[in-house]
């Protein structure tokens, strides 16, 4: 049976667009998968280096024989450790399969084909599809020159139709933070209409190189806002998929209560998220672990000739002196795997996860030879 545009007559308009425009989605998860199942230094997805707190696997493993039941529906003991956490009210926190979901709840409770987004780009990728899936338009805005977030072209390109805005900080691929002064100026600047979700999924990262917390600079804003995070970094979840979103009003809670599916997060899951905030000692440990390897990282890159961005997550991208595909490629084939940015003007740009000596002596090293070849 051969595909043709008879065979998708059931898609939507919003759909048909999605699959023409993202014709290598298949051969995206392909590659994926092969480097999930097989054996090989993973530096590509800006996952912790090491496994979660032993009271985390603890909590996991004693669980186990209660997945017969569903999980909690509205994150009940949950939700009371994520309000302390981030001292927030409870009836402000929303919770959410990884921050995919929640990304893909604020385009269903905000976007319509007449309307438009405006994002980062190079940045997350959800960013683009959320608005595909609602056949909204996206507004890229490019970066700045050291990898952050342009706030002054985003501020301009907002029109009428603009119902949703997203800032990254710090930003991904770049890892590079916004100013207090820049996220307080993008508060004020998107205006009562447009919905403005800040994604701090490095926000630990951001946090421990002494960044602002922006949850008390966007609690001054007067229209509808949202903070994104996430227990896939510094927690070490990555594998449980465990995001959350902090409301700022009741408003914006509900809508995106309204846009989840039902048993969203599962129970382990939950269970796990719980743990993990009952251990900060370890999280904080590990943050400060892995910023020693993105160090160690970044001055190996700089030593091969390379030029890093100034980044304060989990990871480092860097302009390199040969194309980013040819790297990927001649690293792939010694198992090694990092990423390249699939954008005009990257071409040679790749992201590295910090990860441990050996694995990232391992990388400088077969980086040097394909450099020097």
């Amino acid at each position: 049976m051969t595909d043709s545009p008879e065979e998708i007559f059931f898609l939507n308009d919003s759909f048909r667009r999605l699959i023409s425009t993202h014709s290598n989605i298949s051969n995206i998860k392909s590659s994926l998968i092969s480097g999930l199942k097989q054996q090989k230094i993973r530096m590509n997805l800006n996952e912790l280096s090491g496994p979660p707190s032993p009271h985390v696997i603890s909590k996991i493993k004693e669980s186990c024989d209660k997945v017969f039941r569903y999980p909690d529906p509205i994150w009940t003991s949950l939700v009371k450790k994520i309000s302390n956490y981030s001292e927030s009210p409870e009836n402000r926190i929303v919770v959410g399969a990884g921050s995919d979901e929640l990304i893909a709840a604020a385009g269903r409770i905000t976007l319509s084909p007449l309307t438009d987004v405006i994002a980062p780009t190079p940045s997350f990728s959800s960013y683009a599809k959320t608005a595909a899936v609602a056949g909204a338009k996206v507004i890229n805005i490019p970066l700045r020159e050291d990898g952050s977030n342009d706030v002054d072209q985003t501020l301009n390109k907002i029109g009428q139709a603009t119902r949703l805005v997203f800032i990254a900080t710090p930003n991904n691929p770049t890892g590079v933070p916004l100013s207090s002064e820049d996220i307080e100026k993008v508060a004020k600047g998107v205006p009562d209409t447009a919905l403005l979700v800040l994604d701090e999924a490095y926000f630990e990262f951001a946090m421990e190189a002494g960044c602002r917390n922006s949850l008390k600079i966007l609690r001054q804003r007067t229209g509808p806002w949202a903070i994104l995070r996430t227990f896939s970094k510094a927690f070490g979840l990555a594998g449980l998929r465990v995001g959350y979103l902090i409301c700022g009003s009741e408003q914006v809670y509900l809508a995106f209560n309204a846009a989840r599916t039902s048993f969203n997060v599962n129970r382990i899951a939950q269970i796990a998220a719980e743990a993990a905030l009952e251990d900060l000692n370890y999280m904080q440990d590990m943050v400060k672990n892995t910023i020693s390897q993105r160090q160690y990282l970044y001055r190996g890159l700089v030593n091969l000739g390379c030029r890093p961005f100034d980044s304060v997550a989990n990871f480092v991208m860097a302009k390199a002196p040969k194309s980013a595909k040819l790297i990927t490629q001649e690293l792939g084939k010694q198992n090694i795997l990092i990423s390249q940015i699939n954008q005009n003007g990257f071409e040679n740009y790749i992201r590295v996860t910090a990860s441990g000596k050996k694995e990232t002596d391992i990388f400088l090293e077969a980086l040097r030879v394909i450099l020097r070849s």
